[in-house]
């Protein structure tokens, strides 16, 4: 699996079994949504995400930073 250096970075950050969102990781909506296409972080929607989508969607790993292999 591919990997870009933004989204090797967000990963380093993510904390396993914590949620976090794009303002905690400092980071863009589309980065993450990338990390969910490729199954390695999940995403859950609060109230709010409509209007403030940066802060009140949520990601988590589903899995460990050690079982990602990246290309470059």
């Amino acid at each position: 699996m591919r990997l870009s250096i933004t989204q090797l970075k967000v990963i380093k950050k993510m904390k396993p079994g914590e949620w976090a969102s794009a303002y905690d990781l400092r980071c863009r909506i589309s980065t993450l949504d990338a990390l969910v296409d490729k199954g390695i972080v999940t995403r859950k929607s609060g109230l709010g995400a409509m209007f403030c989508p940066r802060t009140s969607i949520q990601y988590k790993l589903i899995k460990n930073i050690e079982n990602i292999v990246c290309e470059f």
